[in-house]
């Protein structure tokens, strides 16, 4: 596993395409997942995409992914609470449904168990993620607000939306 200790460490995977999931006007589907040692409950920075999508874990316990429709400000999502401590195995899946109703693409799971109940949008008219030539990063969002202390283990991204066999095989 990779040790963050929450002080300016981080990963940059830098601005690679196979991390972009939308085109301005359709979505794609995507899952992620990864194992987390989380050694306190509160604020942290999973994995995310400049200002297409992000994973977090808010200073409320929220679990989330995000998807930002830049080019008007919008975003949809999921989310669910999560307080745990200790190493975890999260996992979020998108259908890539797009448009107002994106969120109902979402998926949350920890240790296997499906967790999201709690739809997040600004309002508005989300249409899609867009290429963003932004970085990806791990443990710390874009822009550099903040760093996440604990380890990473066993990374991946998928361009499909995986199932919750998949998801529990992987868990």
């Amino acid at each position: 596993s990779l040790e963050l200790n929450g002080n300016n460490e981080f990963v940059n995977f830098g601005n690679s395409s196979l991390l972009n999931f939308g085109n301005g006007t359709d979505d794609s589907p995507f899952s992620l997942s990864i194992w987390f040692y989380r050694p306190s409950t509160g604020s942290a920075r999973i994995l995310a995409k400049d200002d297409e999508w992000e994973l977090r874990i808010t200073s409320g316990n929220s679990l989330y992914l995000q998807l930002n429709d830049s080019s008007n400000g919008r975003f949809r999502g999921r989310s669910g609470t999560f307080t745990g401590t200790g190493w975890h195995h999260i996992a979020a899946t998108y259908t890539g449904v797009g448009g107002t109703n994106a969120q109902d693409g979402v998926k949350i799971y920890v240790d296997g168990v499906k967790i999201d109940d709690t739809d997040i949008n600004s309002g508005g008219n989300y249409v899609a993620m867009h290429n963003d030539s932004g970085d990806t990063n791990l443990a710390r969002l874009p822009g550099g607000t903040g760093y996440t202390n604990g380890d990473f283990s066993q990374l991946s991204v998928f361009d499909y939306e995986l199932s919750e066999t998949q998801v529990k095989y992987l868990y």
